[in-house]
């Protein structure tokens, strides 16, 4: 992509989205698609959630390695700033409480 760090379109958020939902996506990958979930999470949160990211990022927090655990964690954090109720609805408390006792 010769799009630059904050400048995502939604086009390419949509394909980022595509590639985490797939789950043959090796986990470094996955690792890459979240810190650009993280850092397109500050502009385009509404996009994220109308994607349906938020429970996608819930199930990644009981599963992959730590770094994508910590990740997920991560982008639903900067999601709730501005939609809390969907990462609430979505069930992230308990697996977030579980993930912070680790």
């Amino acid at each position: 992509m010769g799009v630059g760090k904050g400048q995502q379109t939604d086009a390419a958020i949509r394909e980022q989205v595509t590639r985490l939902k797939h789950a043959g996506t090796a986990a470094k990958s996955k690792e890459t698609i979240l810190k650009i979930l993280i850092d397109v999470a500050k502009t385009k949160a509404a996009l994220l959630v109308e994607l349906k990211v938020v429970p996608l990022l819930v199930a990644l927090l009981g599963s992959g390695t730590d770094a994508t655990k910590e990740l997920a964690a991560t982008s639903l954090a900067c999601l709730s700033s501005e939609h809390r109720s969907a990462v609430v609805n979505a069930g992230a408390i308990p697996p977030m409480e579980s993930l912070l006792r680790t």
